[in-house]
């Protein structure tokens, strides 16, 4: 094991994350399978302040093996008993380094406090979790680079009292200008400035939390039964605890203790991507906790239009641009479906599309293209429709309407598409941002 020693004491250590490989807990995954080992770690893994030397505990959050992205969000959670965050450096990180990008930061609070003005809080934010997301927009700018590692960000905590701090990526996400995220894998960390047990001069390490559920896509009123018994513990360790945050805000009351049984049931009654949370104790009062996304499904048959995008943009277009329409189709119910869709503009059908055999909560595209070389200066109705299925009960995603924009050209022919392609970008983006976050069905509060 490598360890690198800070001062003249064997008691103050940082450890690398990648040091630790061997004793390391299970990654915290939060994203689908993961082909390219795309991932964001804590670094260092571990902190240990036994003496209570340090005043500033620094850890950086590191984007490892990506692919192009143009932005991210990452939230951690630790214990605000024991760290306070006092200041999170992003100068100079991967995002910034995109040529001719613009950053926009879209989230920024430090233990429920907002950096700038207006405040980038969320309603999850508060004591213990400090949040941050960027993205970057502006005429001409690209996506990073194939395989792209670097750093995203760097937190200083204050220690505030003696204890055990976990550092977990509760939820990392990044976006690359299309409808599907890149998968990424999560590797916490953690704090601790007390020994297990006490007065052994041996620092305490952490459990490591996880948990399966069934049925894997479970539909809405059906109850889903979740396993926290695949956890692990250091030796001569036990977990005492299991505890249970499901993640609905829905429900007044969405928690479950059952105590030394690391099963939990629980039903949800709404259609949603859920943040579940299993927080275990150990026999030395140690806390760690996983975070997971449970996407539960409408019981009901239900097809709709989940976006569309139009590139280059919907608004200040001049005759003569070739306009790119892709439309989402996604099944929103619990079985298969097959449905026909269509892409029409000003009630001219542009393109027409069979759904076969969609999958729960599968997508599939329709897309066209417009050369809007003779239209004149107007605003035209673009529509993406899939017919109501039978026994469809919910149809209010059945179409989806957006207007595009052509404008007279300006004297030389120039048109306001150059002097404006920035603020449109940066329209387009924040846009965007919106929209990808509601489809993944993470609050938009939350980001």
């Amino acid at each position: 094991m490598l360890i690198l020693f800070l001062g003249v004491t064997a008691n103050l250590f940082v450890s690398s994350s990648s040091s630790l490989t061997r004793s390391q807990p299970h990654p915290i995954v939060a994203a689908p399978p993961n082909p390219m080992n795309t991932r964001i770690a804590v670094d260092p893994y571990a902190i240990v302040n036994l003496n209570n030397q340090l005043s500033d505990v620094v850890f950086t959050l590191n984007l490892t093996n990506s692919p192009p992205i143009n932005g991210f969000a990452v939230v951690l959670s630790y214990n605000r008993n024991f760290l306070a965050a006092s200041s999170l450096d992003y100068s100079g990180n991967i995002v910034s380094q995109i040529p001719n990008g613009t950053p926009l930061i879209y989230r920024y609070c430090l233990d429920g406090f907002g950096i700038g003005s207006p405040s980038y809080c969320a309603v999850d934010d508060g004591p213990g979790i400090t949040s941050f997301a960027e993205t970057v927009s502006g005429s001409g700018s690209s996506l990073t680079l194939n395989n792209t590692s670097g750093t995203l960000f760097t937190v200083h905590f204050a220690p505030v009292a003696l204890g055990f701090s976990q550092m977990q990526v509760k939820l990392a996400y990044l976006s690359n200008g299309t409808r599907i995220a890149p998968p990424v894998s999560t590797f916490g960390g953690y704090y601790t400035s007390i020994d297990c047990p006490a007065g052994s001069g041996n620092p305490c390490t952490p459990s490591s939390p996880n948990f399966t559920w069934s049925p894997a896509e479970p539909a809405a009123g059906t109850i889903v039964a979740f396993y926290g018994n695949i956890s692990t513990h250091p030796s001569g360790v036990t977990i005492r605890d299991y505890f249970w945050n499901f993640g609905d805000r829905t429900n007044q009351n969405p928690y479950q203790d059952t105590h030394t049984n690391s099963t939990a049931q629980y039903t949800y009654h709404s259609v949603g991507t859920f943040s579940v949370t299993l927080t275990i104790s150990d026999s030395y009062n140690i806390n760690s906790s996983i975070t997971q996304q449970v996407t539960v499904h409408n019981a009901n048959v239900e097809i709709g239009v989940s976006n569309i995008i139009v590139q280059p943009g919907a608004i200040l277009l001049v005759p003569g641009v070739i306009v790119r329409i892709t439309a989402y189709i996604q099944n929103y119910g619990a079985n298969p479906v097959n449905d026909t869709a269509s892409l029409i503009l000003d009630g001219r059908l542009l393109n027409q599309t069979s759904v076969v055999n969609l999958a729960i909560s599968s997508e599939v595209t329709i897309t066209a293209v417009w050369n809007t070389t003779h239209f004149l200066p107007n605003a035209y109705r673009l529509d993406a429709y899939v017919p109501p299925l039978p026994n469809q009960t919910d149809t209010s995603h059945n179409r989806k309407t957006v207007w595009i924009q052509l404008i007279l050209p300006s004297p030389g022919g120039l048109g306001l598409w150059p002097s404006s392609a920035i603020g449109v970008a940066v329209l387009g983006t924040i846009g965007y941002g919106v929209t990808r976050l509601r489809r993944r069905g993470i609050p938009l509060d939350t980001m």
